[in-house]
């Protein structure tokens, strides 16, 4: 009996193996039916078909939040979306310059019960809050304003809301609701 060698189209384009099958079984970082496209990074999937009770956000190449650039390697990633995977939002407008874009982890670690602690969010070590450990906590990020400053993006100015300094002469009163 006689072997007969299977040919692989161009060889797997030196990015796999051929198979007994005649099929090229491609090298990490290589896909395709000849081994021709390159595999893009894989993060959380934003959006998937869940698969199984309480299982769901399963790794997607680009987090299903972009394109995979075949040629590169590279994801291409969404307008609101941004990283290696396209795993991260994107805080808007930079938060304009004028806050701090924070993971929903970081922003769970700064709530003092009230409000994000808005001093706190200047330092490393975090120690105020809670802890948040859910699939997005590292994916979600926002802007937590500084003072001064509140919207969406921290591209508002607050208007004042204590006395107005300027005055004179004003007295207190006390207001009782019943």
């Amino acid at each position: 009996i006689r072997r007969i060698r299977m040919q692989c189209h161009k060889n797997c384009n030196k990015n796999g193996l051929c198979n007994t099958e005649g099929r090229c079984d491609c090298f990490e970082g290589w896909k395709g039916a000849d081994c021709s496209f390159r595999t893009c990074p894989q993060g959380r999937a934003w959006s998937d078909i869940a698969s199984g009770e309480d299982e769901a956000h399963g790794y997607a190449e680009c987090s299903n939040r972009g394109n995979c650039n075949t040629r590169s390697g590279m994801c291409e990633c969404d307008t609101l979306f941004e990283g290696n995977a396209c795993e991260r939002m994107k805080c808007p407008n930079d938060c304009s310059e004028k806050g701090m874009c924070l993971s929903l982890a970081e922003a769970a670690a700064t709530f003092d019960g009230y409000t994000l602690n808005r001093s706190m969010h200047r330092y490393q070590e975090y120690s105020l809050g809670v802890s948040y450990g859910v699939w997005d906590a590292k994916s979600i990020y926002g802007c937590v304003c500084d003072p001064g400053y509140i919207g969406h993006d921290c591209g508002r100015i607050t208007c004042g809301r204590q006395d107005d300094r300027r005055t004179v002469g004003g007295r207190d009163e006390t207001v009782h609701l019943y």
